[in-house]
C-alpha cells in the first residue's frame, strides 16, 4: 500500500506538468483498482468523474431522446406511456440542470390515439412544443399528410425538422440539414437523417460530407436518424467524425447505448408509442472534441411510480372531447389480453354484421397494428388496434371461389394472412404442388356481397386478383366506399357483444371456434 502510494504521488506529480488529464485519471483508477473492493471504487469513481473537470476542459451533457411516438399521445392502457409523462420526467430533469438537449428520431404521425387522428398529429406536435425540444428527424410516417402539413406541425412544435438526405422533384433539400447550438459551453452540431432515400451508400456520402465540414465548427456532432441501429453503425463506418447516432424505426428498446465497433461511435433508441424516455449522460473533452465518459439508460414512463404533467393531461382531454368526444366511451371489456391476429378476426366480425354483408375481411398484419388490453374497452382503445389503417371501407362482390382463391393467394405469394367472417375456411398445403388451397362452405359460383378496408383492397386483395386465374374477368372497378368506418362498426359490435353479458375476448375465441369447417 505504501509503495502505491508513492507511487500514485509521482503519477501525479509527473502527470499535472504535462498537463495529461485523460492518461492521469486512467492510471489512476487502474492503481487504485488493484487494491481496493467494488464498494470503494464505485465512490472512488464518482471522484475521479470529479477530478476530469479539474484536469481537463470539459463539459457535461444530458441527452435525453425519444423516437417512434406514432401518435401516441394519451397515456397507454397497459400503465405505461404517453406523452404527459416524458413531459413530467424531462420538466423534473430540467429543474435540476440545465445543460441538456431533447431530441427525436422521428415517426411522430400514425397509428395512435383517435384525438392526434383526427387532428392530422397536430396534438402531439403541439405537445411536443410545450417539452422543449430542440431537433428532430424526418419519419417515413411523418409525410403522410405531405412536407407542407409537416412543416405547419413543425411550428406547433418549435423545434427544428433536419433531413440531409429527402429532397423535392427538383432536386433540392425539403428540410434543413443541420443545425449548430450550445449548451453548457459545449458547440453541438445536429444532423438529421431519413429512412425515406436511394441506399444508405448515397447517404452515407452526403453523410461523411456534411460531418466533415460540421466537426471544425463543433464539440460534439449528434445524428438524429430515423433509421435503425445497424445501419447506423454502418453509417458510423462512413462518417467517423459523428459522436453519436439518435436512431429510430426499427422500434429497438436499447437500454444501453451501443457503440459502433469501427469508430466508437454511439448508437440509442428508446423503443416506440412514448413509453420510454432515452437519458444519455455525456462528458465531452472540449480541447479533444470527443466524449470521453458516457451513461445511458431507458426510463420506463410507468404510471405506478410517476406523476404526469398534469396541464399536458388536461389539455390533451379538452382537444379530445372538442374532436372526438366519443374516444372515452366504455364499450365493452376484456378479460385477457386480445392479439393482433385475434383483433382481426373480431373486426372482421363487425365490419360485416354493420355493413350488413355476406362477408368481411381484415388483414391483421397490414390494418391491425396492435392488440387490445385486458379491462375495461373505451373507442379509443377500439382505435388504436386498427382505426388509422382501416379507416377507410369498400364494399364489392366476388364468388365464393375467388374468396378461396383470395385466402390461399395470400398465403402463396407471402403476403400475410388475413381474418374473414361470415363462412368457414381453413387452409391446406399440398407439398406435391407446392400450392395452398382454401378449404370452404362457400357455394363456388355464387355472387357475395363483401366489406374490407380500402388499404387492404388496393395493398393486398388487387395484388392476389391480378395474379390468381381465379380472378379472370373480374371488375376491379365495381368497388364502393361505405358510408361508415372502421371504428364505429367496431364500437358498434362490442357494444352489441357487452349487451349479450360476453367479454371481447370470450366472444372472439367462440368466433375462431365457428369459422372451422
Amino acid at each position: 500500500m505504501i509503495l502505491c502510494y508513492s507511487a500514485i504521488q509521482s503519477w501525479v506529480a509527473t502527470l499535472r506538468r504535462q498537463r495529461s488529464a485523460n492518461v492521469f485519471i486512467v492510471t489512476l483508477w487502474r492503481c487504485i483498482a488493484m487494491f481496493f473492493s467494488r464498494k470503494v471504487l464505485i465512490v472512488v469513481a464518482a471522484f475521479i468523474v470529479a477530478l476530469i473537470s479539474v484536469y481537463a476542459d470539459t463539459a457535461s451533457l444530458l441527452v435525453l431522446y425519444t423516437n417512434d411516438i406514432h401518435d401516441y399521445v394519451k397515456p397507454g392502457a397497459n400503465g405505461t406511456g404517453g406523452l404527459p409523462y416524458l413531459s413530467a420526467y424531462a420538466a423534473a430533469m430540467r429543474a435540476q440542470r440545465s445543460d441538456i438537449v431533447l431530441l427525436d428520431g422521428g415517426d411522430v404521425m400514425e397509428k395512435g390515439d383517435m384525438v392526434a387522428f383526427k387532428t392530422k398529429s397536430r396534438v402531439v406536435y403541439e405537445a411536443m412544443g410545450r417539452m422543449g425540444y430542440t431537433a428532430g428527424a424526418v419519419g417515413n410516417h411523418d409525410i403522410d399528410h405531405g412536407a407542407e402539413h409537416l412543416n405547419e406541425c413543425a411550428k406547433l412544435a418549435n423545434y427544428a425538422l433536419l433531413c440531409l438526405n429527402h429532397f423535392d422533384a427538383s432536386g433540392n433539400l425539403v428540410f434543413p440539414p443541420s443545425l449548430i447550438t450550445e449548451i453548457n459551453n459545449i458547440r453541438i452540431g445536429i444532423l438529421g437523417m431519413t429512412n425515406i432515400r436511394t441506399s444508405i451508400k448515397e447517404d452515407g456520402k452526403r453523410l461523411a460530407a456534411a460531418a466533415k465540414e460540421m466537426k471544425g465548427k463543433t464539440h460534439l456532432l449528434i445524428v438524429t436518424a430515423h433509421i435503425g441501429s445497424r445501419e447506423c453503425a454502418e453509417l458510423a463506418a462512413m462518417a467517423p467524425e459523428v459522436d453519436l447516432f439518435v436512431s429510430a424505426h426499427t422500434h429497438e428498446a436499447l437500454h444501453t447505448p451501443l457503440v459502433a465497433p469501427e469508430t466508437g461511435a454511439l448508437i440509442v433508441q428508446a423503443g416506440h408509442y412514448a413509453r420510454y424516455m432515452g437519458h444519455l449522460e455525456l462528458v465531452v473533452d472540449l480541447e479533444g472534441k470527443e466524449i470521453i465518459q458516457h451513461e445511458g439508460k431507458l426510463v420506463l414512463m410507468d404510471h405506478d411510480t410517476m406523476a404526469p404533467d398534469q396541464e399536458m393531461l388536461d389539455w390533451i382531454a379538452e382537444v379530445e372531447r372538442q374532436v372526438c368526444p366519443e374516444a372515452t366511451e366504455i364499450v365493452g371489456k376484456a378479460a385477457q389480453f386480445i392479439n393482433a391476429q385475434n383483433m382481426g378476426a373480431l373486426a372482421a366480425a363487425a365490419l360485416r354484421e354493420y355493413g350488413k354483408a355476406d362477408a368481411a375481411f381484415c388483414h391483421s398484419g397490414r390494418i391491425i397494428r396492435s392488440g387490445l388490453p385486458p379491462g375495461d374497452i373505451d373507442v379509443n382503445n377500439l382505435f388504436r388496434t386498427g382505426g388509422q389503417r382501416g379507416h377507410e371501407l369498400v364494399a364489392f362482390t366476388m364468388t365464393g371461389s375467388q374468396m378461396g382463391a383470395y385466402l390461399a393467394g395470400l398465403v402463396q405469394k407471402k403476403r400475410g394472412k388475413t381474418e374473414w367472417a361470415g363462412f368457414k375456411s381453413s387452409l391446406a398445403y399440398d407439398s406435391d404442388t407446392r400450392l395452398w388451397t382454401a378449404i370452404t362452405d362457400l357455394e363456388p359460383d355464387r355472387q357475395y356481397h363483401v366489406i374490407m378496408p380500402k388499404k387492404e383492397w388496393h395493398e393486398r386483395f388487387q395484388r392476389v386478383a391480378q395474379e390468381h386465374v381465379a380472378f379472370e374477368g373480374f371488375d376491379s372497378d365495381a368497388v364502393s366506399e361505405v358510408n361508415f368506418n372502421f371504428t364505429q362498426a367496431l364500437a358498434a359490435y362490442a357494444r352489441q357483444i357487452t349487451r349479450q353479458g360476453e367479454t371481447l375476448d370470450a366472444h372472439v375465441n367462440a368466433l375462431l371456434e365457428s369459422r372451422r369447417p
